[in-house]
């Protein structure tokens, strides 16, 4: 490795790289959604030291800080995350012990997978047109596909398929194909950390309802232009562009402060 022409300074000082995070925390509890997490899934106790809303927060602060695994929240508490006590983060041991584990045992999650074969086969009439109903015919196949848990990449098909309805059925399935790419490669659905389908089943669900709350929250940040995001900018992008800014916490007068270094005008986003 060469050697940089500059000098380099290292110094331990309390200024950490993640600012942004703390307008999503912000707003994930101004949200239904932590309210809703918490009446569904009911009370840990009164000795708990989280709520399961806490929980779900903390996972999202980790996915939408560019985290892929569950193990890097421990990262996040202990390097990047300033030390607020109003915004506490738990460790990955009890993410996986007190939400997953816990609630894949209470709500029994199923999961069958196929071997290949024919899922769907219908005959109609030997006068029918080649085209009727075949739009209905593929979503039914796809919904087979689906519910068993088996992803198609490509779809072939004959002429009997090219109407305008199949068409635009097909098209729609783009939307979805993104969902799923999202949710492999930014909510962690890539790096599954159980050995069993059950538990890997209730963090795809929590994942999922992460995903929704940051499709919703940078449509709302896309419309100030100063931050350079669109409505379906991936969270790459959005922790590069909005959540990686310096930071340090400072408490004076009573109360915490945020101290941002950056010209971007995080004082100015009304969300």
């Amino acid at each position: 490795m060469t050697n940089m022409t500059a000098k380099v300074q290292i110094k331990n000082d309390t200024i950490n790289s993640f600012g942004g995070i703390f307008f999503a925390i912000d707003q994930f509890r101004a949200s239904r959604l932590a309210k809703l997490v918490n009446n569904t899934l009911g009370s840990k106790g009164l000795n708990a030291r989280f709520k399961f809303s806490d929980i779900l927060e903390n996972m999202a602060s980790i996915f939408l800080s560019g985290g892929e695994v569950l193990e890097d929240v421990n990262f996040f508490r202990q390097e990047a995350f300033g030390k607020n006590p109003d915004y506490r983060f738990c460790s990955a041991d009890t993410i996986a012990r007190d939400l997953l584990l816990q609630e894949s045992q209470r709500l029994f999650p199923r999961h069958r997978a196929a071997q290949p074969a024919s899922v769907l086969h219908r005959e109609p009439d030997g006068n029918a047109s080649v085209k009727l109903d075949q739009a209905e015919t593929l979503e039914r196949a796809f919904a087979q596909l689906k519910a068993n848990g088996i992803k198609m990449d490509k779809a072939r098909m004959d002429c009997g398929s090219y109407s305008q309805e199949v068409v635009e059925f097909y098209n729609q399935r783009g939307a979805s194909e993104r969902t799923f790419d999202m949710q492999n490669n930014d909510f962690g659905w890539k790096h599954l950390p159980f050995s069993f389908m059950k538990e890997n089943t209730v963090l795809m669900i929590l994942t999922a309802l992460i995903r929704n709350f940051y499709v919703w929250l940078v449509g709302k940040i896309s419309a100030n232009k100063a931050f350079g995001l669109e409505a379906t900018s991936r969270v790459k992008k959005f922790v590069f562009r909005f959540v990686q800014v310096p930071y340090r916490w400072v408490f004076r007068s009573r109360q915490w402060h945020l101290q941002l270094y950056t010209s971007r005008p995080y004082d100015r986003l009304r969300l």
